[in-house]
């Protein structure tokens, strides 16, 4: 190998270590909820029948406040991360309220 040929190898690797830092994947963590999950969701359901109809939240709420939280998050590639959050509420053992709150590029669904 010719002192050229190294220096330009060496130039090369450096650059590919240099760009593998630019990229950033796009990160999705949660319970992904489409509308027609939470318009699954019904007063008067049963902890199990919520379960069964949309899944398990993916936190677990270690507090026995009656309520199961559900919650997404969005975090693309060099943007702002957008979160979408579902509570719901039981009393008694059945749902007596559910509100989904998002950040501003999620579309926002209620039933308070």
């Amino acid at each position: 190998m010719t002192k050229r040929t190294r220096i330009l190898a060496l130039f090369l690797f450096a650059s590919l270590i240099g760009l593998s830092g630019c990229y950033r994947p796009t990160i999705q963590q949660g319970n992904i909820l489409s509308e027609a999950d939470l318009h699954a969701v019904n007063r008067g359901m049963t902890v199990r029948e919520v379960t069964r109809a949309i899944g398990n939240p993916v936190l677990s709420n270690i507090f026995p406040d009656g309520r199961l939280v559900y919650i997404y998050t969005l975090k693309p590639n060099y943007k702002k991360m957008t979160k979408r959050q579902l509570i719901v509420t039981f009393r008694h053992g059945r749902v007596v309220k559910y509100v989904a709150e998002s950040s501003p590029k999620m579309p926002k669904y209620n039933n308070a």
